[in-house]
Formats: C-alpha cells, structure tokens, sequence
C-alpha cells in the first residue's frame, strides 16, 4: 500500500467527541449567509483571539526558559553538595545531563507573516559570560600592573 503524504492544501478532519447520546454524526449544517459588517466584526473578534494566544504562547514559552535555568542551578548545587560530602578525590556523577533546548515563540517576519518557531535556550550561557568577564579581568589586571611595572622603572 502506498503511503499517502498529506500537503497544506489537503483538508484534514478529526472526530469530534459527542456529549449527547447521538451515535451517528449529523449532517453538515450549511452557513448562513453572513453580512460584510459582521464578517469584519468576526475578523477583529478572531484577530484578538490570534494575538492573545501568540501573547499566551510566548509568555509560557518564558515561564519555561525560566523554570529550565531554575532545574539547572538546582542540579548544580545539589552537584556541589554530594561533592563536598565525598572523600577526597573521589569522583561523583552528576545528576543532569543537557542537549541542546528549544522552547516554541511566535514572532512576526518583515513582511507581517507570523510564524510559530522556536527558539534555542543557551544553557551555559551564564556560564560563558562569567568566563568571558574573568578573562577581561585578568587582561585588564595584567596591562594595569605592567604600566605600574614600567612606570616604576621609568621613574627609577
């Protein structure tokens, strides 16, 4: 049998649950016709419910990036502590292990399109800026204690 692949332009329907006793699905009940002042009001109506939800979907989206970095400092001080409490030089697992994460956001292209991606979450980022501001330190400590070095022995 041939596997069907399903385009954007196929229609795709799913079963709907009854709350009622009916067991047979009932007929297609055709549109009233609809009046262009209540058809721009629709419009407005599901353009609201559209950006409420892209809104919605975003705010969770950082709840979860937030609760991510919260999972992560958790795992790192419990690391800490079972390390702490072992014998020198013994060694234990950690308790996390990370891949790559992506969370979903709805953003909106140039053009005015919105699209549903996601976005990836840097977990060591803190990690990497904390490096990155101690190596500027320490270069920022060595150029001021070399011009201290040379100025002394200028004035020597």
């Amino acid at each position: 049998m041939k596997n069907k692949q399903l385009t954007h332009k196929q229609l795709v329907s799913f079963p709907i649950s009854r709350t009622s006793s009916q067991s047979r699905p009932s007929a297609i009940v055709p549109m009233e016709p609809v009046s262009l002042g209540s058809l721009e009001e629709r419009i407005l109506a599901e353009w609201e419910q559209f950006t409420v939800q892209a809104q919605r979907i975003n705010k969770i989206a950082e709840e979860l990036e937030t609760a991510i970095f919260e999972l992560k400092a958790i795992a790192s001080t419990i690391n800490s502590l079972r390390r702490y409490r072992l014998p020198a030089g013994k060694q234990c697992q950690d308790i996390c292990e990370y891949s790559a994460v992506t969370i979903p956001c709805v953003g909106k292209k140039e053009d005015g399109l919105f699209i549903l991606a996601t976005q990836r979450i840097d977990l060591f980022r803190a990690e990497k800026e904390a490096a990155l501001l101690a190596q500027r330190l320490r270069q920022q400590t060595k150029k001021s204690a070399s011009r201290e070095y040379n100025r002394k022995l200028a004035v020597s």
